[in-house]
């Protein structure tokens, strides 16, 4: 009964029959409870859909709530997985990511950060896990731990010397990352009798706000796709120690043009500011110390 829902959502969003397929989305949420199923997608997808209908609240519910189950399904699946398969883990969900920042920015009153949260669990995923990875492993007391980190750390130093010399032969690289990725599987497997080193994955703009003064502010600058158009679309989502955060489009931000900027229109003149600063002047006036978190093109703002 679940996969036949199934189908049928997945036919009546295909024809456009946004509304029709929101209800057979919903039917196979609720199915998907009932046998103790959830699939984070599916409530990614009735998001969309329910956006896609104009019903802009709901959806917004269902991105909240996808995202709570999305953590829970990172926990269990993170912990078995290496860096790279961590990382092709959640670029799958590429498609999906970019939808949920579109029904968290526009047209909705996101009072619940869900923005600022999409973009904390998106940016930290792979850097908190590989942190927490390694922080573990130097806090553990278990020789046998440390000496599989050590013999780790010798064939990627091993990988790092080939891949720079000319002349190796391909079945020695193919043999190092084949000892790399079994040596990596022993690390997992140990780690994940440890400590649960994706903890930090669980933060929300709640604990953010819980640790901010009230002379600080934090700046999740957030970037997607638009979906019609495919243009960057740049957000800033604004926190102070009250919250909860609020969201501003960085509507003269264009990203080729920054790309073009030369040193001195981006430093010596007001050009940066009044793509992104100014829009945000209203929220981070009085502000002794402001945290900011950049993303795609602002990365190259220093």
């Amino acid at each position: 009964l679940f996969q036949s829902k199934k189908l049928t959502y997945v036919y009546l969003s295909l024809q456009k029959e946004y509304e029709l397929a929101s209800e057979a989305y919903k039917k196979s949420r609720e199915i998907g409870e009932i046998i103790n199923h959830e699939e984070p997608q599916l409530y990614a997808n009735l998001a969309i859909n329910l956006h896609l209908a104009n019903r802009l609240d709901e959806a917004l519910d269902e991105v909240i709530t996808g995202l709570d189950i999305e953590r829970d399904n990172i926990h269990r699946t993170f912990l078995s997985l290496s860096e790279k398969g961590r990382e092709s883990f959640w670029t799958m969900r590429g498609y999906q990511n970019i939808r949920l920042y579109t029904i968290a920015a526009t047209g909705v009153d996101d009072k619940k950060g869900a923005l600022f949260n999409i973009a904390l669990l998106s940016k930290g995923i792979l850097m908190e896990s590989s942190s927490h990875f390694i922080e573990m492993i130097e806090n553990s007391t278990d020789p046998e731990l440390h000496r599989e980190w050590e013999n780790y750390l010798s064939l990627l130093n091993e990988m790092n010397k080939i891949q720079s010399s000319i002349g190796t032969e391909i079945d020695e690289k193919e043999r190092l990352s084949l000892k790399l990725l079994e040596q990596e599987s022993i690390l997992m497997a140990k780690a994940a009798a440890f400590r649960d080193y994706v903890e930090g994955i669980n933060y929300t703009w709640h604990d953010i706000a819980n640790v901010l003064k009230e002379d600080e502010v934090a700046i999740e600058f957030i970037r997607y796709n638009e979906w019609e158009t495919r243009k960057a679309i740049y957000y800033a989502s604004v926190l102070q120690h009250d919250g909860p955060p609020v969201n501003i489009p960085l509507t003269e931000l264009d990203e080729k043009e920054i790309q073009k900027w030369s040193f001195r229109k981006k430093y010596k003149t007001r050009s940066m500011y009044k793509v992104l600063i100014e829009p945000l002047s209203e929220h981070i006036k009085n502000k002794k110390k402001i945290y900011f978190s950049p993303v795609g093109c602002l990365n190259n703002i220093s």
